[in-house]
């Protein structure tokens, strides 16, 4: 994922930018590096069912519900680096508009939309998702 990721600016022309900006540019490339797999988890895995409907059910789940507190705990960690990070580097003057580069990952608050517009992918009820959900 890392490794295959954008890496060209689209929006902005990289020789325009300070040198300080460029440096900045690295701490956050860094960054999405270290986390990326954090970061693959937000975005391609489901939560998992960490509690069953019956004790026997729950106890079945130990394992999911030990993963899934893992991954809970990784992502807050990392969503909240990511704040402090972003927050720290825009006052320093690096440009906002940088962020919405395609080659800079912004951390997601939610799964990838693909996941919810899978037909096998269906609702409680057992409807499956509308584009307007």
């Amino acid at each position: 994922m890392f490794q295959g990721r954008i890496k060209v600016l689209y929006f902005h022309v990289r020789e325009d930018l300070d040198e300080s900006v460029l440096d900045q540019l690295d701490e956050v490339v860094e960054f999405m590096k270290k986390w990326a797999q954090e970061i693959w988890e937000i975005l391609h895995w489901i939560t998992i069912k960490p509690m069953g409907k019956t004790t026997a059910e729950t106890k079945a789940l130990a394992e999911s519900k030990k993963l899934n507190d893992s991954r809970a705990k990784r992502r807050d960690k990392v969503a909240q680096k990511f704040q402090k990070l972003k927050k720290r580097l825009i006052s320093e003057g690096f440009p906002e508009t940088l962020f919405e580069e395609p080659g800079i990952w912004q951390y997601p608050n939610q799964i990838c939309h693909l996941f919810l517009m899978d037909p096998g992918t269906k609702k409680e009820n057992g409807d499956s998702y509308s584009w307007i959900e």
